[in-house]
C-alpha cells in the first residue's frame, strides 16, 4: 500500500503516542461531508444488528489523522489491537447492554488507497498491513482455532491448579505449553482441558490474481488467506474479492521436512473481505426477472443476440464468443445407467498469439 508520509509534530515522540485513545476519538468524533457522526451511526447499527465488527473506511482515517493511518500501515498488528480495544470501550460507553454479550469485537478496515498486485507482494511487506484484489479459487471447510488454551498442573502433592494460557494475548499458529504453573511457579504436568479453551472459526482461501493483470506468457499467482471469526463463509469460489490484511510468512512444506532451509511462503491473515462480484449462485432473481427471461426466450434470433453481447468491442471471433456463451449458461448433470455422473459445468480453454483479445474475451 501507500505509505502516508507525515509524521509527528517536532519534540514529540512516536512511541509516546496513545493511539488507543486516537482511535477512540476517531469514532466518536468524525463527521462525513454531510456533518454527520458517520461511525456514532454505524456503531448503534453494529449494536442494534448484533454483529461483532465495525467497518470503517481507511480514506476516512487518512482525513481525520494521517499519522493514524500512517501507523496502521506501519504496525498493523499492535493498530488493529487497540483499534479494536479502543472499539470494545466505546461500546461499553454507548451500547453497555450490547457490550456485556458481544464479547470480542473487530475493527475491519476496507477501501485501502492502494490495491496491490498479488505478483507485486514482496518480503518488504511482511507485516504490513496490504490490500490484494483477486478471485477465489479454493475454499477449506470451517475449523475452530485453539487461541486460549485451558491447561490443569497436577502437582506431586495431587492439587489440581487450572489457568489459561497464554495470560496475556491470543495462541499462535502452534500449540503453546506452559514452562511452569502460574499459580504455584512450579513445574510438572500439564494437561489441555480442551472443553474449557477458547477457540475462534478458522478457514483458509486461496486467492489467484485477475486474468486482466497476468503478463503474457505467465501463469497466474495465487495466494492463501486466512479468514477468522465473522469473516469465515464470507467468500466463495468464484467470487471477486478485494482483501485487506496483514502479510505473513510460513515455512513450506520443504523446510518442514528439511530444517536446515530458510524458504517461507506468503499468506495474509485477512482483516476484512469485500466481495466485489458473486458467483452466479448469489444473484436473486425475482419474479419480474422470471417473466422477462421467459420473453426474451421466445425470441428466435435470441441466440445469436447472447453471442452478439459478448466482448461487443471485440471484432469477431463468432465461434469462441459461443463457445463463452455456452460456458456462462453451463450443461445439465446426467446419471448415466451404470452410475457414472457426468458433470453439468463446462469448462474453456483458449489458445492463441499473444494479442489476440483472450483475456478481454474472458472478462
Amino acid at each position: 500500500m501507500s505509505r502516508v508520509a507525515e509524521v509527528p509534530p517536532a519534540g514529540v515522540a512516536e512511541e509516546a503516542v496513545d493511539w488507543k485513545i486516537k482511535f477512540y476519538k476517531f469514532l466518536q468524533d468524525f463527521r462525513d461531508t454531510s456533518g454527520n457522526f458517520k461511525y456514532r451511526e454505524r456503531v448503534f447499527r453494529m449494536a442494534h444488528m448484533m454483529q461483532k465488527s465495525l467497518v470503517v473506511d481507511f480514506s476516512d482515517i487518512i482525513l481525520y489523522d494521517r499519522a493514524l493511518a500512517r501507523h496502521i500501515e506501519e504496525e498493523p498488528d499492535q493498530a488493529l489491537e487497540e483499534f479494536s480495544s479502543a472499539l470494545a470501550e466505546y461500546l461499553r460507553k454507548e451500547q453497555p447492554e450490547y457490550a456485556e454479550v458481544a464479547g470480542r469485537v473487530y475493527a475491519r478496515i476496507r477501501q485501502p488507497p492502494r490495491v496491490l498486485k498479488i505478483r507485486e507482494l514482496t518480503s518488504d511487506y511482511i507485516g504490513k498491513f496490504v490490500a490484494i484484489e483477486g478471485i477465489v479459487t479454493r475454499v477449506t471447510r470451517v475449523e475452530a482455532k485453539l487461541v486460549k488454551a485451558h491447561y490443569v498442573h497436577i502437582t506431586p502433592e495431587g492439587a489440581l491448579h487450572e489457568f489459561d494460557y497464554p495470560e496475556q494475548g491470543e495462541m499462535g499458529e502452534r500449540i503453546e505449553k506452559p514452562v511452569v504453573c502460574p499459580v504455584c511457579g512450579r513445574t510438572g504436568r500439564f494437561e489441555l482441558v480442551l472443553e474449557k479453551s477458547k477457540f475462534l472459526d478458522w478457514q483458509k482461501i486461496v486467492v489467484q490474481e485477475r486474468p486482466e493483470e497476468i503478463p503474457p506468457g505467465q501463469i497466474p499467482r495465487s495466494i492463501e488467506v486466512v479468514l477468522t471469526g465473522d469473516l469465515v463463509d464470507s467468500a466463495r469460489p468464484g467470487d471477486r474479492s478485494l482483501i485487506t490484511g496483514i502479510l505473513r510468512v510460513m515455512p513450506t512444506q520443504a523446510v518442514q521436512k528439511a530444517s536446515g532451509r530458510s524458504v517461507f511462503s506468503f499468506y495474509i491473515e485477512a482483516n476484512h473481505v469485500d466481495v466485489q462480484q458473486k458467483v452466479l449462485e448469489e444473484i436473486e432473481i425475482t419474479r419480474e426477472d422470471e417473466e422477462k427471461i421467459r420473453e426474451l426466450a421466445k425470441d428466435p434470433w435470441i441466440r445469436e443476440k447472447i453471442i452478439a453481447s459478448i466482448a461487443p468491442s471485440i471484432y469477431g471471433y463468432y465461434d469462441i464468443k459461443e463457445a463463452i456463451a455456452l460456458l456462462l449458461f453451463g450443461g445439465v448433470p446426467k446419471l448415466m445407467f451404470d452410475g457414472t455422473r457426468i458433470r453439468g459445468d463446462i469448462h474453456v480453454l483458449l489458445v492463441g498469439d499473444p494479442g489476440t483479445a483472450k483475456s478481454q474475451l474472458l472478462q
